[in-house]
């Protein structure tokens, strides 16, 4: 089996609808502090979880190749859909990633700290 340079750009574009919902998540924090709303000031934390640890001091980059891996394999397996249901599926992997994130880490013996103001 080859890869295509179009199976590589088609799965590149579909990643990147997935980072830029991800990276969309960063005004949320400068919303939520300008509304004085915790929920957006807190959402990028709860969707790439900085403060998982045990004892020690928070990993901050635990979480970055995990995001890395999802993103190379939803645009590897969505490079074949268009793009208008890659965007409703994107905020599905989002949201299941995230969810499973919270699920699987404390099974590992890791809590899940908030660091804010």
């Amino acid at each position: 089996m080859t890869i295509s340079r179009q199976d590589l750009k088609q799965s590149a574009v579909r990643s990147a609808v997935l980072a830029g919902y991800l990276v969309a998540l960063i005004p949320c924090v400068f919303l939520g502090m300008a509304l004085g709303s915790t929920v957006l000031f807190f959402a990028l934390q709860y969707v790439i979880p900085t403060g998982w640890s045990r004892t020690a001091s928070p990993n901050y980059w635990w979480s970055l190749p995990i995001w890395a891996v999802v993103l190379v394999v939803f645009g590897w397996t969505t490079r074949k859909f268009r793009l208008r249901h890659v965007a409703w599926v994107a905020v599905l992997v989002l949201l299941s990633v995230t969810i499973a994130l919270h699920i699987l880490m404390p099974r590992l013996g890791l809590t899940f700290e908030l660091d804010g103001p």
